[in-house]
């Protein structure tokens, strides 16, 4: 597998490491998680959506959607009304693309620190495990928080949400919840 230095990964190497692990990278979550995997996104879906219903839906969006696993979760969810998946590797999305044919997601290629999206556009912003894979992950949590709208939701795993705002972000922190 590929391993890049926190301390001098730049946009590109993180790109070019996803890449070249697209079509291994469903696998590799499967073996390493031991299937859990699965199990995490039913509980991040569910708690990300709490309090949305189908007569109240949520404009979702996923960041560092990857191949799209968290993506199509929630939108086979009938609390959610869109969903876009956003990742800053193409072959990812393309994976991504070609599981969601049928599907609701939309998927595009970001950065997840410079979103192409207004401000307070979804109900819910989620990130799974790309934080880490970020060269600024307190941006990736300020582009998330800036997206939603007031009274929405920013789904970070615990572990996550606590690398990232150690760094003395608590402002924008305090409006991101721990998801599954």
């Amino acid at each position: 597998m590929h391993r890049l230095d926190p301390a001098t990964k730049s946009r590109a190497d993180v790109r070019r490491m996803f890449d070249a692990i697209a079509p291994r990278y469903d696998l590799l979550n499967r073996v390493l998680s031991v299937g859990s995997d699965a199990r995490w996104r039913c509980r991040a879906v569910e708690r990300a959506l709490a309090g949305f219903s189908a007569q109240r839906p949520a404009d979702v969006l996923d960041v560092c959607c990857g191949t799209a696993d968290l993506a199509l979760a929630f939108g086979r969810d009938e609390r959610t009304r869109s969903v876009t998946g956003v990742d800053l590797s193409r072959s990812m999305v393309r994976i991504g693309r070609d599981k969601t044919a049928a599907e609701r997601p939309r998927l595009a290629v970001a950065d997840a620190t410079r979103l192409p999206v207004r401000d307070a556009a979804f109900d819910v912003a989620s990130v799974a495990f790309g934080l880490r894979n970020l060269v600024e992950p307190e941006r990736g949590i300020a582009e998330l928080a800036r997206v939603v709208r007031p009274g929405g939701r920013v789904a970070v795993p615990k572990a996550e949400r606590e690398r990232a705002c150690s760094a003395g972000t608590s402002r924008t922190c305090s409006r991101v919840s721990a998801a599954g």
